[in-house]
């Protein structure tokens, strides 16, 4: 069977973990594989379309000549799935009445909420919105998708399996550039000498994607920990910190988590009960530790932190978050991405 990727030439993270785990893993994949920046000449069984491949074209509200294109691809490959790592209820309603497949890094676990408008076309900013009464500006509700197009979804991988370290910027330059990567990440041990890392942006334009990281930044209440800081400065920090806290952003997976998973930190999060995702690095309590999404767990969560006996409660959740992570950056015949890969491919043949 051959296959075509079909990801941006920029290569921005999102497209690079796209592909990260088809790099480290092609030769024990069962399949013909081939990589592209453009939209190839050649016809394949299967192409399958980073979303990020058409970013400019999105952004100029265009999105009449995206589906043109993919009509076109229809009609000389054998099947065309288009993937998207956006928030788990988020479905481009044009995009998907015209490709055979649609996957996703992380799927709400009751699929029936793509048949509900959602404010902020989020189920986190719609819980705000309703909860307390935080609204947008520009206010946007999720489409609503019919159950023939609800039966094209499918999951995929989300975009944790890449390298996370400081030097991943470097080594993606250097990957664009020679087509290699410098070297494959290994675990390893940091002495941790600083309780929390709390760096978080506030600055989204959209109030209720907003919201938890202010009201987060409030209940904090010290900007010197919260502020931003420079790249060199905030992973220095992390590597020697024990626990590090990751608000949602524009979607609920943020490369903040796997940042904290490589330096061996305790992740703290909001709770990820709510999504299917790919690999399932969020297993509470298990993985990572639950804040609840109206921050009402908060204090309880700071005062089992601060508390010394906990400390080995919380190196084990931190141990098992980081060999998780580098478990899914494994390659080889048997690697949990190459039998992922094969299931879906499995599926999308039918």
């Amino acid at each position: 069977m051959n296959i075509c990727f079909i990801v941006n030439k920029n290569l921005d993270p999102n497209s690079l973990s796209f592909i990260y785990p088809i790099l480290l893993n092609k030769k024990f994949l069962d399949f013909n594989i081939e990589i592209e920046n453009k939209i190839p000449s050649k016809n394949y069984d299967i192409i399958i379309i980073d979303s990020k491949f058409f970013i400019d074209l999105f952004n100029l509200d265009n999105t009449e000549l995206v589906t043109d294109i993919l009509n076109k691809l229809k009609m000389k490959n054998g099947k065309v799935i288009y993937s998207d790592n956006e928030a788990s209820t988020f479905i481009n309603r044009e995009i998907i009445n015209v490709v055979d497949y649609y996957i996703k890094g992380r799927l709400p676990k009751d699929l029936n909420l793509y048949k509900t408008k959602l404010y902020g076309m989020r189920e986190y900013t719609d819980f705000y919105f309703k909860k307390f009464n935080i609204t947008d500006t520009k206010e946007k509700y999720s489409d609503i998708i019919n159950d023939d197009n609800l039966k094209k979804i499918n999951l995929g991988w989300n975009n944790g399996i890449n390298e996370y370290s400081y030097f991943s910027e470097y080594n993606r330059k250097v990957y664009k550039l020679f087509g290699f990567f410098k070297s494959k990440p290994e675990i390893k041990n940091f002495k941790k000498k600083n309780l929390l890392n709390v760096r978080f942006s506030q600055n989204y334009n959209r109030e209720t994607v907003n919201f938890q990281r202010s009201k987060l930044k409030d209940l904090i209440n010290n900007f010197k920990l919260t502020k931003r800081v420079s790249r060199i400065k905030y992973f220095f920090e992390l590597k020697y910190s024990k626990v590090a806290l990751s608000p949602f952003g524009w979607g609920e997976i943020c490369y903040r988590d796997f940042e904290t998973f490589y330096y061996g930190c305790t992740l703290v999060k909001p709770d990820m009960d709510h999504i299917m995702t790919w690999p399932n690095y969020y297993q509470k309590n298990i993985t990572y530790l639950s804040l609840n999404w109206d921050m009402s767990n908060f204090e309880e969560l700071i005062n089992l932190i601060n508390n010394k006996k906990n400390s080995d409660f919380l190196n084990e959740i931190a141990a098992e978050g980081q060999k998780f992570y580098f478990n899914h950056l494994s390659s080889g015949i048997d690697s949990p991405f190459v039998k992922h890969f094969r299931n879906l491919m499995m599926k999308v043949q039918n």
